[in-house]
């Protein structure tokens, strides 16, 4: 019950503060997407700095509090989905691997 609640407030946390525009997906276990349409990797990443440290200075009881980690991917037209979904999840998976609470791109 605890991961529940921690993975629902993480969702709020998340919505609570991307655009109107931009979407996010709960994808895996304690994994999430997020689209943000007509956004470059350069913007996306301080969009990734302000919504780790909202994460990390929340107080979610039990634990206190949690770490998150962020692989930016653009999407470019002439790939596939899967392929984008693949080059942020090589980038999430390097963050997770090289200390966790990170951004990675790629």
């Amino acid at each position: 019950m605890a991961g529940d609640h921690i993975l629902s407030t993480f969702a709020s946390l998340i919505k609570e503060n991307i655009r109107s525009t931009d979407m996010a997906f709960r994808y895996g276990g304690e994994e999430f997407v997020l689209l943000l349409p007509n956004t470059t990797v350069q913007d996306a990443k301080p969009l990734a700095r302000k919504l780790r440290t909202v994460v990390n200075g929340y107080n979610f009881e039990n634990p206190k509090s949690i770490t998150c980690s962020f692989g930016i991917s653009q999407y470019k037209p002439t790939e596939t989905k899967e392929s984008f979904f693949k080059k942020a999840d090589d980038a999430l998976y390097f963050v997770k691997n090289n200390g966790r609470n990170n951004i990675a791109i790629k």
